[in-house]
């Protein structure tokens, strides 16, 4: 099983998935709290409203991720590990990791949707955190809307982490547990100052039944 350990510097955009025998490069700082409250509006500036479709789709390959609160709105495509790496060669495209669950109403498994976020231009889960603010953009009740081939699959945000990657690799951390019906949205914690990132931002969600 890879272990999600994802980084982005801030000149070079790097980013990856180290396997389960990957070891930091470096120890991160002390663990930063939890952060689940976006920023406000500016004045003048409204959110989009979401939906919530009738029917969910029976389970399906994604196509398109959508986070309609933070203006999110990219392609996904399937990827796999190369001795228990991920690299995402694009910064504009979200990546399913294959080898877990497939989003849908009847998924069996934890779905994983990862991209780049980067300090130094657009990176498409940049809109999940305000790097300014160190805090998040989306709020618990947020729904993120996954396309799939067999339809559309809503799912509705419980709350959004900051957990450094050594935590991450631990075989009993939340992130790898098997729950039917849950998203996570995997990205790197760009840090104020900028510099490498040695945090994982995770996005916690659960299909909407």
């Amino acid at each position: 099983m890879a272990v999600i350990a994802l980084c982005a510097a801030a000149a070079t955009a790097a980013f990856w998935v180290q396997g389960r025998d990957g070891s930091p490069a470096k120890t991160p700082a002390a663990a930063e709290p939890s952060v689940t409250q976006r920023p406000s509006v500016p004045p003048g500036s409204s959110q989009p409203a979401t939906t919530t479709p009738a029917a969910q789709a029976s389970v399906g390959a994604p196509v398109r991720v959508r986070v309609d609160a933070v203006r999110l709105d990219a392609e996904v495509v399937p990827t796999a590990s190369v001795g228990g790496a991920f690299d995402p060669p694009s910064l504009t495209r979200a990546y399913w990791i294959e080898a877990f669950g497939a989003p849908g109403a009847e998924s069996d498994n934890t779905v994983y949707l990862i991209g780049h976020s980067w300090d130094n231009g657009d990176a498409v889960f940049n809109p999940l955190f305000d790097r300014a603010t160190q805090t998040s953009r989306v709020e618990p009740g947020d729904t993120v809307v996954v396309t799939t081939d067999a339809g559309e699959v809503t799912y509705e945000v419980e709350r959004a982490e900051r957990i450094p990657r050594e935590e991450v690799a631990q075989e009993d951390n939340e992130v790898w547990d098997v729950v039917p019906g849950r998203l996570l949205l995997v990205t790197c914690f760009q840090n104020n100052g900028g510099g490498d990132a040695f945090d994982n931002f995770v996005v916690f969600a659960h299909v909407l039944r």
